[in-house]
């Protein structure tokens, strides 16, 4: 899968490895693989040797870009609703202060008729 290794540092080729840096088991390789551009480089000291492990670097830029996204719509959905209750409290308002008004305008209405009535009461006592 990985090509060979070119050899140790005498020979001009790459440094030994260790192949698993595990907590308590650390093994240096005699003979390492090339590391691809895909791979990230790690050393650790084992028995005062500097021993390096190779791991497959993860891709991290691109999930945080989807959540960025993601959070954006959010926002923008978020938005939305507020304008929404926005718009509805403003029409309940409205509402409220329609029925107030009709509600005044039959008080005056009814008003109005009392006085007509006693009015006209008094004027039919005088006549008599």
């Amino acid at each position: 899968m990985l090509p060979s290794c070119p050899g140790p540092i005498r020979t001009g080729g790459c440094p030994s490895r260790c192949n698993s840096c595990n907590s308590n088991k650390k093994k240096i390789c005699k003979i390492c693989p090339v590391i691809p551009n895909d791979y990230e480089l790690i050393s650790c000291l084992t028995k005062g040797r500097l021993c390096f492990s190779w791991k497959k670097k993860k891709k991290k830029k691109k999930k945080k870009k989807k959540k960025k996204k993601k959070k954006k719509k959010k926002k923008k959905k978020k938005k939305k609703k507020k304008k929404k209750k926005k718009k509805k409290k403003k029409k309940k308002q409205q509402e409220e202060e329609e029925e107030e008004e009709e509600e005044e305008e039959t008080k005056k209405k009814k008003k109005k008729k009392k006085k007509k009535k006693k009015k006209k009461k008094k004027k039919k006592k005088k006549m008599l």
